[in-house]
């Protein structure tokens, strides 16, 4: 189910999801580590909720970033457009 993340979780979160394509994520270590300092980026709330990485689907998130980057394809001034607009 969909959670809604705190700023800084949501950050380490699609970092995590861009990462999904590598092989980084298919080590156990790296995954572990990944969780921990993760955990750390939470609210307690966060935390209390999400207790195992392999419970976190982040297909959803994969979706936006892929949508993202084929409209930065399509029309380059997307990705300027975000960047100024980040705060």
């Amino acid at each position: 189910m969909p959670m809604d993340l705190s700023p800084s979780a949501e950050e380490v979160a699609t970092f995590y999801a861009k990462m999904l394509d590598h092989d980084y994520t298919s080590k156990p270590i790296f995954n572990q580590n990944f969780f921990k300092d993760w955990r750390k980026t939470m609210t307690s709330a966060e935390r209390s909720t999400i207790t195992d990485l392999k419970k976190c689907d982040f297909r959803y998130k994969i979706f936006f970033i892929n949508m993202y980057w084929e409209q930065v394809r399509v029309d380059p001034a997307v990705k300027h457009i975000r960047s100024c607009c980040q705060a």
